[in-house]
């Protein structure tokens, strides 16, 4: 969300996970090579939500998706905190559509490796990985 662990450890900020929901749609077998896509797809005042699609590359399918409830939290107020205006700024590139499709469609420059490498595009963080 554009905060750096400087900026948090100096306003002891830190987040807290709510509620998770996480629905799978397709086997995932071992040996496979999946694609995780990751961004922010809600705001509140104080709350957000993120989102990861998890696809096989192979047969393209949409394999799992988590939906994650999240809120700022003020870790010397310990409790739930405002969600600054500039954060909130920044944030925005981070949003994606949600639901995920069902089919992942290739990025341009991405190919698929058996070794960690990962990129950005149109505001999701990607991230290639094997099972």
């Amino acid at each position: 969300m554009g905060i750096t662990r400087d900026t948090a450890q100096v306003n002891h900020w830190g987040v807290a996970a709510l509620e998770f929901d996480i629905r799978f749609h397709a086997p995932i077998g071992a040996g496979d090579i999946h694609t995780l896509r990751s961004g922010l797809l809600d705001f509140g005042d104080k709350t957000f939500r993120f989102g990861h699609s998890f696809y096989n590359d192979s047969s393209t399918a949409l394999a799992a998706t988590f939906d994650v409830l999240g809120c700022m939290f003020n870790l010397k107020a310990r409790r739930a905190m405002t969600i600054p205006d500039e954060t909130r700024a920044q944030a925005q590139d981070l949003m994606i559509a949600w639901p995920p499709a069902n089919e992942f469609k290739k990025l341009s420059g991405y190919s698929n490796s058996r070794s960690f490498h990962q990129g950005k595009n149109a505001g999701m963080s990607v991230l290639g990985f094997m099972v």
